[in-house]
């Protein structure tokens, strides 16, 4: 049985500035942050997850993504590196 989604008192309609994508895993109970890095070349977005046990945990990660990313650009994938990012990918996860 998944365990139960925390309740966070007084939740805010909006979320702050360059904070990402940050929810809460109904199967597990996981935080997971997700940060675009780049696009591909058909301008599908490269997402990468970022997990924690809480979400303190996750916005410190992302931040640190997302500082990463404005620091260094977008990953862009050309046509024909394509192919070995959807390889690289795949042995990742």
């Amino acid at each position: 049985m998944p365990p139960k989604l925390k309740e966070v008192k007084n939740k805010s309609k909006r979320r702050g500035n360059n904070e990402g994508s940050i929810f809460q895993r109904a199967s597990d109970g996981l935080w997971v942050g997700m940060v675009t890095v780049g696009y591909k070349t058909d301008g599908k977005p490269i997402r990468k997850p970022h997990y924690g046990k809480t979400r303190q945990e996750v916005a410190q990660k992302v931040a640190v993504a997302t500082g990463d990313v404005y620091a260094n650009g977008y990953i862009s994938v050309s046509a024909r590196n394509e192919r070995n990012f959807k390889i690289f990918d795949a042995r990742v996860v």
